[in-house]
């Protein structure tokens, strides 16, 4: 049998709005979901990875659902042919089960630790922990700053831009789109991010995301310019003659649409500005979301929109230099259950689960 496919995102990021969580949308339709418990470093991630692995090769598509605050560190697989997920149900994603027994089920691999040991450095876990989380605010407040700068810059180019042409823009590719198909059920939506602000930078799968649309139309423009506005618009109007979506948040403000996939019309509109910059290849349509800017207003107000860019541009410097110092911290409280973790243990417990899965599985074949 041939290697599975695989499709990485990310289920939940730290954002202006604190650490903001799609996993639902992800998760809710599987019809069995294994939940992982545990402190840090009690080998989640490496379980993960290992039946990852094993059914790539037995030929299941796989989701790779990455952690924001550690982007090498997995926190999900989903199987979705087989209704499958397994996830870390710890927090800030904490999850319990719903139908325990039935559709749910928990492995605890805080079973495997010795207590004795971790009670011997209990003070330096518990300073840890809060250190981690004080950091984690002050992550969040950065990032909070930063918006507040981000929605400044929104206003000083909303003032110039001309809205009824965006809106016969807007008007013509919904036509074009969508013309010919009538309302019917509504499709399925399903909301993702495809990138995270992360202690290494902004990291992103987008360009595997979006790799099967044959129509790629890549927006352009600044903050404010209506990029998420035509995005959303075009969106719902699939969702309603039918069509399935799956939308990818922005990162740092989750209630921005980025980019939206129609897989089955193989559409996909694409924010192509920075971070996530995108180089127009030669099929691709190129919206120009500035174009509808006034040359005045944007003379008029460049002086203080370049103040406002660098003190926005300064609060996300900073928050990502605290979120270093957060991972920081994780890793040095890891260390502490890692040496108290029973790995033969885990081994086992992991061979076990696997042959369950593999079983179950087989079982859809």
């Amino acid at each position: 049998m041939s290697k599975g496919n695989v499709k990485q995102y990310f289920p939940g990021g730290n954002t202006c709005l604190g650490f903001y969580s799609l996993w639902d949308s992800n998760i809710n339709d599987l019809t069995k979901l294994i939940i992982l418990k545990g402190g840090p470093g009690t080998g989640k991630s490496t379980l993960l990875a290992k039946i990852a692995q094993e059914l790539l090769n037995d030929g299941w598509d796989t989701e790779m659902l990455w952690c924001s605050s550690d982007p090498k560190s997995l926190d999900g697989v989903i199987f979705r042919d087989l209704g499958l997920g397994i996830v870390d149900g710890t927090a800030p994603h904490t999850r319990d089960p719903i139908f325990p027994g039935v559709v749910d089920k928990i492995i605890n691999l805080g079973d495997y630790w010795d207590e004795r040991l971790l009670q011997q450095n209990k003070e330096q876990i518990i300073n840890l922990t809060k250190e981690n989380k004080a950091l984690f605010r002050s992550t969040y407040h950065h990032l909070a700053e930063a918006k507040k700068y981000h929605d400044t810059l929104e206003q000083l180019y909303v003032e110039g831009m001309n809205w009824s042409g965006v809106d016969t823009l807007t008007e013509d590719l919904l036509q074009q789109l969508f013309g010919k198909y009538t309302p019917t059920e509504q499709g399925k939506e399903i909301h993702r991010f495809a990138g995270a602000i992360t202690p290494d930078g902004s990291v992103n799968y987008l360009d595997e995301l979006l790799g099967e649309a044959k129509t790629r139309i890549i927006l352009k423009g600044r903050a404010g310019t209506g990029k998420s506005t035509l995005t959303r618009k075009i969106a719902g109007a699939a969702s309603s003659k039918g069509f399935d979506v799956e939308y990818y948040h922005c990162s740092f403000d989750p209630l921005s649409i980025d980019n939206i996939l129609i897989p089955k019309l193989g559409i996909c509109f694409i924010d192509g500005t920075p971070p996530h910059e995108k180089t127009p290849g030669p099929d691709d349509t190129v919206l120009d979301m500035f174009s509808f800017m006034s040359g005045s207003v944007y003379g008029k107000n460049q002086e203080q929109i370049r103040e406002v860019d660098s003190n926005y541009m300064s609060e996300f410097n900073q928050a990502f230099a605290v979120l270093k110092e957060c991972k920081a911290v994780h890793d040095r409280l890891e260390d502490y259950y890692i040496k108290a973790m029973d790995f033969k243990a885990v081994n086992v417990v992991t061979q076990k689960l696997m042959a369950e899965i593999l079983e179950y599985a087989k079982s859809h074949k």
